[in-house]
């Protein structure tokens, strides 16, 4: 399960909010190739992550708490999630130190756009083995607070990867477009909302898995 886990946030890294009241809440809607959705949700303070069904037992739905910090895995079919936090997630940073995890990349000078947002190209590799385009938005784009920015880099960099490389390759930006050897995952639409606190939360019919911490 640790290991579906960790996959689950390598596969969410590269896309890339504490909300304050008068801060309306957020919904980010990605789109794959084969119009797969996959929703990031911004609200009360913390961060969603739904994605779409897939073959593999990856988790069904992220929830980010910046407050602990913490991860929330939740897999529906099975009725249970998984939290990761304390110790646990301090062993997962120090792994992300591992030079085959890290990445390299420059600006292309070439430009973009998805969702009615301009972005720039730009072409990261890891070790050489990795070859990735992302497009970049301005972060002032979305509307969204300096908190929220900061809460969405932690949700959407777990597992290690690009956007905890950024700033020393000199890009900085929110990922819109993803292209890699699996295809490309662009930004859709953005959206204000109402979200509801239980979003945010477990479900009170789920089970935690506390197996491999």
């Amino acid at each position: 399960m640790q290991k579906q886990t960790i996959k689950s946030g390598i596969a969410l890294m590269l896309l890339g909010l504490g909300v304050s009241a008068a801060h309306a809440d957020a919904v980010l809607t990605f789109e794959t190739e084969e119009k797969a959705e996959m929703r990031i949700s911004v609200g009360h303070g913390k961060v969603r992550i739904d994605q779409p069904e897939t073959e593999d037992d990856d988790a069904r739905f992220t929830i980010y708490d910046p407050a602990g910090p913490s991860y929330v895995f939740g897999f529906p079919a099975d009725g249970m999630y998984r939290r990761m936090s304390g110790a646990m997630l301090g062993q997962m940073k120090k792994a992300q130190q591992n030079p085959m995890m890290k990445f390299a990349g420059a600006w292309t000078g070439e430009a973009g756009t998805a969702g009615g947002i301009g972005c720039r190209w730009a072409k990261l590799n890891a070790a050489g083995m990795v070859t990735i385009d992302v497009c970049l938005a301005d972060e002032a784009a979305f509307g969204l607070t300096k908190d929220e920015l900061a809460a969405m880099e932690a949700a959407m960099s777990f597992g290690g990867g690009a956007y905890n490389d950024m700033e020393s390759m000199g890009l900085s930006g929110v990922p819109v477009i993803v292209r890699g050897e699996e295809g490309a995952t662009r930004l859709k639409k953005v959206e204000s909302a109402s979200l509801t606190r239980d979003l945010f939360e477990v479900p009170s019919d789920m089970i935690e898995d506390s197996a491999g911490e």
